[in-house]
């Protein structure tokens, strides 16, 4: 094997530098493949991030938007107003609750009792409360997964390195050493560069976990008061005028109740991480033979 000449180890010119340039020409393939695998990583963790920004950004504008003009007409007891002002919220999910109780209110049959209609309305609300949380959260377990995984990718291609730098190589017994220090030396980047984007992931993971925690008292609060403004003007799911209000905006005579619950679908993440584990089973199996 081809030495590095002398002049190119830093500690003993100044001629190189650590370059990326310098570093992917100096690293083995399993160690370009996970560093490739890291970069896929890092650029996921970005793009979840900012849409997550959007989406709660969004989220929460929507939110408080809704409550400052919808809260005199749900105290009132003026359902009609509530829904009507619920349409320019599409993205929020205290708005959602909201229509959802009055929705689940509003389709009691009337010789049920209040009581029984309020169950109802508060089922609803629990129910999508927990369908929202779940979107509000969706991205959040890749962030986790990588901030876990990320490390021992990086761990894994610095490993091969140093493993790869103790091949048989020619040259005087200064130069061989210098040569496995050096190899050794640049695997450890692939190391720093896996700990970086996991501490990165986890940050991010943990900060939008708490804006979800926030948007979720949110829901809960709006919860709570819909129940309170409901069982106080119970007597409005027995008029006549709220029927084709309901029907006009389409909450109940066009939409089902949603029970699938969303999920993260990483599914060319999947496939990579699965991809880079079949290929070093594969070469650890020819070593064997």
């Amino acid at each position: 094997m081809a030495l590095v000449p002398d002049d190119c180890y830093p500690w003993v010119s100044g001629g190189c530098n650590w370059t990326i340039a310098y570093l992917w020409h100096g690293w083995d393939w399993f160690a370009r493949a996970s560093v490739c695998l890291l970069a896929l990583l890092a650029l996921n963790i970005l793009f979840i991030t900012a849409q997550r920004f959007y989406f709660y950004f969004t989220a929460r504008r929507q939110s408080r938007s809704f409550l400052h003009n919808a809260t005199a007409a749900l105290h009132d007891g003026r359902f009609n107003d509530v829904i009507t002002i619920s349409a320019r919220s599409a993205r929020s999910p205290t708005a959602s609750i909201v229509v959802e109780g009055i929705q689940a209110f509003a389709s009691v049959p009337p010789h049920f009792t209040d009581r029984e209609a309020l169950d109802a309305a508060e089922r609803a609300c629990r129910r999508v409360h927990a369908v929202a949380i779940a979107e509000l959260a969706s991205g959040l377990g890749t962030l986790r997964t990588v901030a876990s995984l990320a490390p021992f990718i990086g761990l894994g291609g610095t490993c091969f390195g140093i493993l790869f730098s103790f091949r048989a190589v020619e040259g005087e017994r200064t130069t061989v050493m210098a040569y496995i220090a050096l190899s050794i030396a640049q695997s450890l980047g692939i190391t720093a560069f896996g700990l970086s984007v996991g501490i990165l992931a986890l940050w991010f993971h943990n900060h939008l976990w708490r804006r979800v925690e926030i948007l979720g008292s949110q829901m809960l609060e709006a919860e709570a008061d819909i129940l309170i403004a409901l069982k106080s003007h119970s007597g409005w799911r027995h008029e006549r005028e709220h029927t084709a209000e309901i029907s006009r905006w389409g909450f109940i005579a066009t939409e089902t109740p949603q029970w699938e619950v969303p999920y993260d679908r990483q599914r060319a993440l999947l496939v990579a991480v699965w991809g880079c584990g079949m290929v070093l089973a594969f070469v650890l199996f020819l070593h064997s033979c």
